[in-house]
């Protein structure tokens, strides 16, 4: 238990306000509640380093509003940025 208050705590500071750890696991899945600034891209993976060994981590949000998993920016979808749409231009443009 010690590990997980580690990585609950950790995991919270890195990601935002730390407010609550859910005390049973979920199979391979930890619930940690922050609160984020959502105005700022959200982190989808981190490492934790603990004695001699970094623990990776990939991290997954809940309850959250609409959110564009290109850009990391919320309020719009993958199918709604416009950096994403142009990208797809570039490449189709770039096709034989």
């Amino acid at each position: 238990n010690v590990l997980l208050d580690m990585v609950s705590t950790d995991t919270a500071r890195i990601i935002g306000n730390y407010l609550d750890t859910d005390v049973m696991l979920w199979g391979k899945y930890m619930h940690i509640w922050v609160s984020v600034n959502i105005r700022s891209p959200l982190q989808c993976m981190m490492l934790i380093s603990h004695v001699k060994e970094s623990i990776k981590f990939f991290l997954q949000y809940e309850k959250l509003p609409k959110i564009c998993y290109f850009c990391c920016r919320f309020g719009y979808g993958d199918q709604d940025c416009e950096e994403h749409l142009s990208n797809l231009a570039a490449i189709k443009d770039h096709l034989p």
